[in-house]
């Protein structure tokens, strides 16, 4: 898989986990929006902003290795989506 392709699958994973985050966020009273319905630029921003940060890690070269953080992304995942069912 290419790293332009690593970086998008990265983008669209973060900004999965966004849209679960934020609606757990608003109704716990983390943040407020001005409109009742979380903006959809929202979601484009995270996903911009996520592909352009890991095409930059990919450009500079990073190595990251962290065996933990797939599955506390798993389990932090988990734990948003079924608060979204709760709350």
């Amino acid at each position: 898989i290419s790293n332009l392709k690593k970086s998008f699958l990265g983008a669209v994973l973060l900004t999965s986990f966004d849209i679960f985050v934020e609606p757990v966020a608003y109704k716990t009273e983390m943040w407020r929006w001005a409109e009742v319905e979380i903006p959809s630029q929202n979601y484009l921003a995270w996903l911009v902003l996520a592909f352009i940060i890991f095409r930059t890690l990919h450009y500079l070269k990073v190595n990251i290795h962290n065996p933990l953080a797939m599955p506390v992304f798993i389990l932090l995942f988990a734990s948003f989506l079924i608060l979204n069912f709760i709350l």
